[in-house]
């Protein structure tokens, strides 16, 4: 069985992240790497912050640089096994807006 995400949900996270000025690290280094896109760019943690807590779970904003998969494989651990589908719908959801937004 899919998990549907709510329309308003998908609207709160595009009204959240469109307009962020990205911190352009891309310039300075060369490359934008997609763990620094996703977890390690103050805008995109500040992205997560918000989402996250508006679901009581900010305690799982990603702190430092980790790489995505290993930030996500973390924190899914600590959200119960019962709301684990619909958390995974969640951060992937996010993700791929973070990336969408950055990238159009």
């Amino acid at each position: 069985m899919a998990t549907k995400v709510a329309p308003w949900a998908i609207q709160a996270i595009k009204k959240l992240i469109r307009g962020f000025l990205w911190c352009g690290m891309e310039v300075v280094a060369g490359v934008e790497t997609m763990d620094h896109l996703l977890t390690g760019c103050v805008h995109s943690r500040e992205t997560w912050f918000q989402i996250l807590r508006y679901l009581g779970l900010q305690w799982l904003t990603p702190h430092v640089e980790l790489p995505f998969f290993d930030w996500w494989i973390q924190v899914r651990k600590r959200v119960a096994k019962v709301q684990r589908k619909g958390f995974d719908s969640l951060i992937w959801l996010v993700a791929w807006s973070l990336w969408n937004e950055r990238n159009h």
